[in-house]
């Protein structure tokens, strides 16, 4: 599942006990802070996590996080137990916009796929894959190899014919 830029949504974190099992039951002694593209820490809105079940989930927390705290390519939260030997790995995620689909336009060929609408900053879905859901290219998938955000074009190995003006793609997140 993606997890998209400045919008609200969870943060899942595993809590292990010091043997490595899964450690229930720890809710309000566990914190955590936030970074956004490599900034300074910020601890979370959500002061603590909740447990999602202790008995069919164990261990499995969930921060509550706000867009603002979504607001960046790439987000770090870090949480942490004041229970001794308690261990949380950090959780490292890259965005999506949430616009991931578009339209073809004129001009096209078959590996330069100019689109209708900007995905996001240049190389921002390199190495994602863009699948056509309509058109002559209907379900056939491509690799992204590079994205230019000023035309805005994509890379693509080769598709067997050109998208006509007007197909619609979807990308898919490697």
């Amino acid at each position: 599942m993606p997890f998209f830029k400045n919008k609200a949504q969870k943060i899942f974190v595993f809590a292990t006990d010091a043997n490595g099992a899964p450690k229930t039951g720890d809710a309000a002694n566990i914190v955590a802070q936030y970074s956004i593209d490599g900034g300074t820490t910020t601890v979370t809105n959500d002061a603590n996590p909740t447990e999602l079940d202790a008995a069919d989930a164990p261990g499995t927390y969930y921060f509550d996080m706000l867009s603002a705290e979504t607001n960046g390519e790439c987000i770090l939260l870090f949480a942490k137990s004041t229970t001794t030997g308690v261990v949380l790995r950090p959780v490292l995620l890259y965005t999506k916009t949430n616009r991931l689909t578009g339209k073809a336009i004129t001009d096209s060929t078959t590996n330069q796929i100019y689109i209708e609408t900007a995905l996001g900053a240049n190389d921002f879905v390199n190495g994602s894959y863009m699948l056509f859901t309509s058109g002559t290219l209907l379900g056939q998938v491509r690799k992204i190899l590079d994205y230019d955000n000023g035309s805005p074009c994509v890379n693509t190995d080769a598709f067997t014919s050109a998208p006509a003006d007007q197909d619609t793609f979807v990308i898919i997140n490697q």
